[in-house]
Parts: C-alpha cells; structure tokens; sequence
C-alpha cells in the first residue's frame, strides 16, 4: 500500500510538474507570441524606413545624375554651332560641322556619356558619333521627353535622355548604365543577400541581381527559364512599379544568383524616378530571415531559459519582459548614436569641402577684380600715351621716345595681368581672335629657336602676305613649341646635327572658297616606323623612356589644330626625317579704313566712363569719318536712343563687372535692333562669354585697348 501509494504520489508529483511545466510553455508563450509579433512588425516598419531612406537616396542620386543631361540640353541647342550644324545639315544634307561639335562635347563629357546622336521624329539616327554603337532599341517608342533603353553588340545597356530639336528632329545621349550605377548607387548596402534593382518604366530591368534578365521584361525571361515556378507575387509588385507607384511591400519571391533559384521571403521598397514624362523605377531589396534573424535568436534563448526555469515563470517572464524593453532601448540607442556620428562626420566633410571652394572662388574673385582694376588704369595710360606719339611734331623725337616707352610699359603689364586673369577663368572662356598667322608663327619659332641644340640650324621661310587666323596666340604657340621640341629630339637621336626648317605659304581650297595656310615642319632627325607613324596622335602613345614624356603632345596638337578647324598630316621615313604638315583656314586682313558704305558714314554711340579714354576714341573715330555720339553715363546714352537717334554700332565701355552692361545692351537693341554692339572690358567673365553666345553682344575687347584695335574690331563686325 505504501509503495502504490509513493508511485502515486510520484506519479501525482510528475503530472504537477508536467503540468507545471505545460502551464509556464502556455505562460511563456501567452507572454512570448504577441511580443514576438509586435517586436517583428517594429523590426520589419525600421527596415522599411531604412531601406526606404536608401532607396529614396539612390533615386535623389539617380534623378540627379540624369536631370543634369537634360539641362544640358538646353546649352547644346542654344549653341551657335550646335544651331549651325543642325540647319546646315537640314539644308544641305552635310554633317560635318553638327558632327564636330558632338565630338568635342563627347570628348568633354569623357565616359559619362557614350554617344550623342541626332534623329528624326522617327527615331532613326541621322549623325552619330558611333562610340560604342550601333545600338539596338529594347523599349517602345518613347515620347519627345522619354527615356529608351538601348543595348550594343556587346550587351552594354544604355539609357537614352532625348530632347526636341526643332519640330522633326531630336538630339539624344547614350548614358552608359552599369556607369550610372556605378556612381550613383555603388555604396548602396543591404545585406549579404540584399540587392539594387533599376527597372524602366516598359518593364525592361536596367540593372538586377539576375544578369540574365537585363535587357529583358523580367517576369517573361524567368517564365520562359522556369515555368515551375510561382511569379505571382513578383508579378504583382513588377506592376506596381511599371504603375509608377512608391511604397514597400513583404512578399514571397526566389534567390535568382542561387541556381537553381531558392524560395525566399524579401523586404522590398521602390519608388519611380521621373525623368521628363517617363520614369525608371528603383527598388531595394533585402532578405527578411537575414533581417529578422537576430530578434529571433535572441528570442529563442529567451524561450530556452523560461523553459528552464519553470519554477520561476512569473518572475521570469517580468525579466524577459524587462530584458527584451531593455535591449530594445540599446539597440536604438545605438543605433541613434550611429546615426549621429554619421551625420556628424559627414557635415564636419561637408564644412571642409565647403571652406576650400570658398578659398577657390575668393582667389579667383580677387584675382579677377585685381586685373579687372589695373586694366581700367591701363586703359587711359596706354591712350594717352598713343596720342602723345600721335601729337609729336618733327624735331621733338625725344618726346616720341618717351611716349614710347610710356606705352612699351603698358603694354608688358598688359601681358602680366592676361596671365593673371588666366587663373581666375575657366576653360570654356578662354578667347579666340583675329590674328596676324604670320607674326604668330614667327614669334612662337624665335621661342622654340631659343632652347635649340648646339648643332641644330633652325630656318624660318614664311609667304603667308598678312592673312588672318581667328584662332588662340597661347594654344597655337604650343602646337608650335610642341613640333620644334620634338623635332629638336628627333635629330640628337640621330648623332645630334641636323636642319629644322619652318615653311608656310597660301593655298586655295579645293572644296569651297577661300584659302588654307599650310604649315610645313620639316626636321632631317631619325624619323618614325611605319608602325610608331599610324599611332603617333594616340593619346599616352610615346617613344621615349619612362620618365622622359606623356604621350600627350602630339594628341593635345591634333585637338588645338581640329578645333581651330584645321587639319594636321605626319609624313616620315626611318633615317630621312619627318614632315609634319597642318593647314588652317586663313582670311584677307581688313583694309584700313574701310567703312560701312562708300557713302554713308557709320554712326557711332560712344560710352565710356573713363572721359580720357572716351576723348581718344572720339578722336579715332573722328578720324575715321564717323558719325560720333558719346556719354560717360548709360543712362544719358539711352536716352539718345530713345529720342530717336539711329546707330549703326555700339562702343560699350565697362567701368566695373556686373550686369549693367547687359542690360545696356538689351535695351539698345529694343531701340535699334540692327545696332552692333562692341563690349570694352576689363575682366572676361563667364557673363561676358555667355552674352556673346546669346548675341546680347556682338563682340568684346579686354582692356587695356588702343583705339586702332577698337576700330579694328568694329569693321569686322559690319559684313
């Protein structure tokens, strides 16, 4: 009896404990499952805001990057050249001159942009720079604002940013994607899993994880390689997205970089991109075990040690409770704390970066204030100075000296303060005019001459009768400083004597009027294989030792020579020497004293707030038989215009930078639209480039100026 009655209380005491035990796993997880859920739905909404907040930062970084070329669009079809190219192609069926000005701003854009191209309303390409092409469309036909997805015969993807041309025409540039990408999302982390996809908005995928589907509708290609598979709620998300919608979403999908493709639940946020009236749609993808997984392992020691102690459960489960708050706390904490040295760190760069352009841009602004100053002082010595030789009567030849030297001295300060300038501007103002070739060449060759070799005879021969170049002095003499140089290197490798010769002479062209300078530069020195002469104008092609050269002179030749619409030839036989021959296009010097009429006078409305530079240009233009109205203020001056009087040109003199000038000049010609107006500055600024190229003006001189270039540059300016 006595033993029954221990099993029985033993079995008694087993089934309390296993009640007990029953009780504190209801217990724990009557306390663990809605704790658990809600812990879960927090963990999923912070991932979601964070993969939103990436998300949103690679679309910002993506629109951007594309919003750029499309402003850029408005520069290219505001250009001369540009406008140009496209109305003489229109009219004549001739590319050149459209297809120069895509090649320079291709080259300008480096890698960034991998073609530009011009199409008809049809989308087929008329002129193309065929840099990476030909291109095969992936998407419909896009509207006038659209974007298209192109590919190579490579594979490359491309995006196609387009903007109307006149009513029939388009100009479109071929954005590299995995480029794109590269610069605007690389950074972009989510997980070892996790991936960034780029979809446009016909369902072609730019960029996923799956390479196989790039080019393609993504749900249609895992169709065709999986027809097993359930898509349907990868459909689903694909048409929220094509729908232009922003949001995130949980949903039930596969691993496409595992073959074959694992099932996986994902975390997912898009949003759309728009760019004109079409978007591309991004997203950001992660894995929702890799995300949830540390809650759940922390949870599950949770759960093992209430399982334990099932003697304590109560207690237990308040500390899980407090453990769980606790850690919870710590983790945002943290991560706040993570969040705030970010954000620190990044304004601390943001501030540096900040405090050294404002150093940049406060050197360039004193730098150009400075010359624009000193110019303006310049401006009357150099006058004065001009018209003191102009007064000196025979037998006062010390005085002309005088005056001379007076001028001589302007004049090399004038040359100092150019080189100033050059720091404060940037490379799309640098300023062609009209040049004396002749003298140009002669004085680069006496510079290249000076740093010959001993045994070296340098010869100089030039017929080129005072033709005009419009061209750059400073760009031209490198080409030339570059040819001497390289010929000077040609002879010491072949014992260290020889000839170099300069020759230039007139020549007819053969496809339309007018005449070409041809420029021989001619050397005796160890000339060049064949091979070393079809690659001699590659960019970091050289023959040299390490150490000794770039490769980059005879490149940066070939583009100074092209840009001046010229053209350059090598000719060259080992042992014989190289000839290397440029032709440039040339133009008949002004004849002085040409007017505007053999009978009418042209009338002339001078203003200049400097009374002694306006005195020597009304005695110039007095001279010349002009017609003269002169002010030293642009209020009295529009006046004049106002009241009637008819001018045929402008002399506009600018005191100090700003924008008064400008809108000088767009209220003369409201009263006179057939005015020419010549700007008289101190300072070349992107303002006055940009007022050039929008006609506001139709020309400008850098002070200091003496009064015959001034009346120079007005002839030219009248056809």
């Amino acid at each position: 009896m006595k033993l029954n009655w221990l099993k029985t209380r033993r079995g008694q005491n087993l089934l309390r404990l296993t009640a007990l035990l029953a009780t504190a796993v209801l217990v724990g997880v009557w306390i663990i499952a809605p704790l658990y859920r809600r812990m879960q739905r927090q963990e999923i909404s912070s991932q979601q805001k964070q993969m939103t907040m990436l998300m949103t930062s690679a679309a910002s970084n993506l629109e951007n990057y594309l919003n750029n070329y499309r402003k850029d669009f408005d520069v290219i079809r505001a250009n001369p050249q540009f406008v140009e190219g496209v109305s003489e192609y229109i009219a004549t069926g001739q590319q050149q001159t459209l297809l120069d000005f895509l090649d320079n701003y291709n080259a300008a854009t480096g890698s960034f942009v991998a073609d530009i191209m011009l199409t008809d309303a049809q989308g087929r390409v008329l002129v193309t720079t065929r840099k990476e092409g030909p291109y095969v469309n992936l998407t419909p036909q896009a509207s006038v604002e659209g974007l298209r997805v192109y590919a190579n015969d490579e594979g490359s993807l491309y995006l196609a940013i387009s903007a109307l041309v006149d009513t029939d025409y388009r100009i479109l540039s071929m954005v590299d994607v995995e480029r794109m990408c590269d610069d605007t999302s690389s950074l972009v982390s989510v997980g070892r899993r996790g991936s960034v996809s780029l979809c446009h908005s016909s369902g072609v995928m730019l960029v996923h994880v799956d390479r196989q589907v790039e080019g393609k509708s993504a749900v249609e290609s895992w169709r065709q390689r999986y027809p097993q598979l359930d898509l349907s709620e990868e459909e689903r998300l694909l048409e929220r997205q094509l729908q232009g919608e922003k949001g995130t979403a949980v949903f039930q999908s596969y691993w496409w970089q595992e073959q074959p493709p694992v099932p996986g639940k994902k975390l997912c946020a898009f949003s759309p991109i728009w760019i004109g009236d079409d978007f591309l749609s991004v997203s950001v993808v992660a894995d929702f075990d890799e995300v949830m997984a540390p809650m759940n392992q922390a949870l599950l020691s949770i759960g093992s040690v209430l399982f334990i102690l099932t003697a304590t459960s109560a207690v237990m489960g308040t500390l899980l409770y407090s453990v769980s708050r606790k850690k919870k706390g710590m983790e945002q904490e943290n991560l706040y704390l993570r969040q705030l040295n970010e954000s620190l760190e990044e304004l601390r760069r943001s501030e540096e970066k900040l405090r050294h352009f404002q150093r940049l841009e406060t050197i360039g602004t004193l730098t150009g204030g400075m010359a624009h100053e000193l110019n303006n002082l310049l401006t009357p010595i150099m006058a004065c100075s001009m018209m003191l030789m102009d007064d000196v009567t025979p037998g006062q030849e010390q005085a002309y000296e005088d005056a001379w030297e007076i001028y001589s001295a302007a004049a090399r300060a004038k040359e100092v303060i150019q080189q100033f300038t050059a720091l404060s501007r940037k490379d799309g103002e640098t300023t062609m005019k009209n040049l004396d070739l002749e003298q140009v060449v002669s004085d680069a060759v006496k510079m290249a001459v000076s740093a010959k070799p001993k045994g070296v005879q340098a010869v100089c021969q030039l017929r080129l009768e005072g033709r005009c170049l419009m061209g750059s002095e400073t760009q031209l003499g490198q080409v030339i400083l570059n040819l001497a140089v390289n010929a000077f290197h040609a002879i010491e490798q072949k014992g260290g004597e020889g000839e170099f010769r300069v020759t230039g002479y007139l020549e007819k062209r053969q496809e339309g009027p007018g005449e070409w300078a041809v420029l021989l530069f001619e050397d005796d020195g160890c000339g060049m294989e064949p091979e070393v002469q079809a690659r001699v104008f590659d960019p970091f092609f050289t023959t040299k030792k390490n150490g000794e050269g770039t490769g980059l002179g005879l490149s940066i030749v070939q583009s100074i020579i092209e840009g001046h619409q010229g053209t350059i030839q090598v000719e060259s036989s080992p042992g014989e020497g190289t000839v290397f021959t440029i032709r440039l296009p040339v133009m008949m010097a002004a004849a002085p004293g040409e007017k505007k009429g053999q009978e009418e006078p042209i009338r002339v409305l001078l203003v200049e707030p400097n009374p002694k530079v306006l005195l020597m240009l009304q005695k110039a233009f007095g001279q010349e038989g002009c017609k003269i109205a002169s002010f030293q203020r642009q209020e009295e001056a529009l006046e004049a215009l106002r009241g009637g009087d008819v001018m045929d040109a402008v002399v506009l003199g600018c005191g100090t930078p700003g924008t008064a000038e400008t809108q000088f000049a767009l209220m003369a010609r409201a009263c006179c639209p057939e005015v020419r107006i010549l700007l008289l500055t101190g300072f070349v600024d992107r303002q006055v480039v940009e007022s050039e190229r929008k006609g506001i003006i139709d020309s400008y001189l850098v002070k200091p100026v003496s009064a015959q270039e001034v009346l120079d540059r007005l002839r030219s300016l009248f056809p």
